[in-house]
């Protein structure tokens, strides 16, 4: 009997709190096959935490290509160079000299990753081994894979896909390099959220048949069924301070309430020093606690003991927020904008959702609103609770999708 091997591709490696969806969902990889092996491009933490025996992690190790130039990766993939590029400058409406320099240096480089990437395969892949070939996102490792593919060195491979590898009208050049070519190549992409299938659907429908649903999810959660002792209201809300988060449109709304409150925000980011100055600067700094970047562990202890009354969050681009699912694991409601998937997982069985224009008057209203209503109690926090239960408990949705990842053996 085959062994069976699931090689996964993402961005970061899965040690310390970079993509801690992802290490929730490597212990149902592990019960499932007998190695897996995840493949990052970068490695920044510093700290390695233990991961199942039969989970390796390989950093792609770009010194074994260095002798390898643009020039000879080319003429050793000149058809399949050309397939790739021309397309690709054709999709973009304009051709000029800085454009086409900068898709083929972009392709170069995912030549010689897929180079790389088939080296180290063709050295450590077992000949006894079924695998299956999985992409955590729907960028990169998508073209690199479908790279190997047109080689004929892999025959199928799936991907998923969440919010900036999905949603391209929120990136500044309105496009994924290379995505006809990524969709061309692969078996199947499987959307974290319902919207994000219906976005692929209405933008490429010409590969209709390829767009599926695959929620992911949290770990059930132990409350601490203290309470909210303080008896202050208490919103939380939790992300890179960042643009498309829109966190320096808190304060703003914060300002406008009529009622004692505690605002305590988890993460940093490139917007972090100006999310302070506003904070300062509307004398809010008595009511609000910063906590910055912090580990997970850290976010869920803080949701266990001080019962937060509701999470906020008003993005303008989500795929479903991880940290939502851990809120409403715990029955904490939530209010949201209506971003990406969040209308799934922002319903009224958990809160309250929010055009995605920003308001801070009508935001400010909703809250009040929310503070005086049975969403503000713990019947309802139970009604959410059995929310998260039904629709993003982890071990019913990675289960299943471990059984979806077993058709693609190869």
């Amino acid at each position: 009997m085959k062994r069976s091997g699931c090689y996964l591709f993402t961005n970061f490696s899965p040690y310390g709190d970079t993509e801690v969806f992802l290490k929730s969902e490597l212990p149902y990889l592990s019960s499932k096959f007998n190695k897996v092996v995840v493949f990052s491009f970068f490695d920044h933490a510093e700290k390695k935490n233990e991961l199942p025996e039969n989970i390796r992690v390989v950093v792609l190790p770009h010194e074994t290509a260095e002798r390898k130039s643009s020039m000879g990766l080319i003429f050793e993939n000149l058809f399949l160079w050309l397939r790739i590029l021309i397309p690709e400058l054709i999709s973009n409406g304009f051709i000029s000299f800085n454009n086409v320099r900068t898709k083929n240096a972009e392709l170069i480089n995912q030549l010689r990753n897929a180079y790389i990437l088939r080296n180290y395969l063709e050295t450590h892949q077992g000949v006894d081994e079924e695998v299956v070939y999985y992409s955590y996102w729907f960028d990169r490792w998508t073209t690199i894979l479908g790279i190997l593919r047109a080689k004929g060195f892999i025959k199928k491979f799936i991907t998923r896909a969440h919010a900036f590898d999905l949603y391209e009208d929120y990136l500044p050049e309105k496009h994924i390099p290379f995505r006809n070519f990524q969709l061309k190549s692969v078996d199947k992409v499987y959307s974290v959220s319902k919207d994000g299938k219906h976005y692929l659907q209405g933008k490429y429908p010409q590969y209709s048949h390829k767009f599926e649903v695959a929620l992911l999810g949290t770990k059930p959660i132990l409350n601490s069924n203290k309470g909210n002792e303080t008896n202050v209201f208490t919103i939380v809300s939790c992300g890179s301070v960042q643009v498309r988060k829109r966190t320096v449109e808190i304060p703003f709304v914060l300002k406008k309430l009529s009622f004692n409150f505690k605002w305590v925000h988890f993460g940093d980011g490139p917007d972090f020093e100006k999310l302070k100055t506003i904070i300062g600067n509307l004398d809010l700094s008595n009511q609000v606690e910063l906590k910055g970047f912090i580990k997970n562990s850290q976010f869920i202890s803080f949701l266990q003991e001080e019962n937060p009354n509701v999470f906020i969050s008003l993005s303008e681009n989500e795929g479903i927020p991880y940290s939502i699912m851990e809120s409403i694991s715990l029955g904490i409601p939530v209010i949201a904008t209506d971003a990406g998937g969040c209308r799934e997982i922002c319903t009224s069985q958990t809160g309250v959702l929010l055009p995605l224009e920003i308001n801070h008057d009508a935001i400010a209203l909703a809250l009040e609103n929310f503070r005086n209503s049975e969403m503000n109690t713990a019947k309802f926090k139970m009604q959410v609770k059995q929310f998260w239960e039904s629709n993003f408990n982890a071990d019913k949705n990675f289960n299943d999708f471990t059984k979806i990842l077993n058709q693609y053996k190869e």
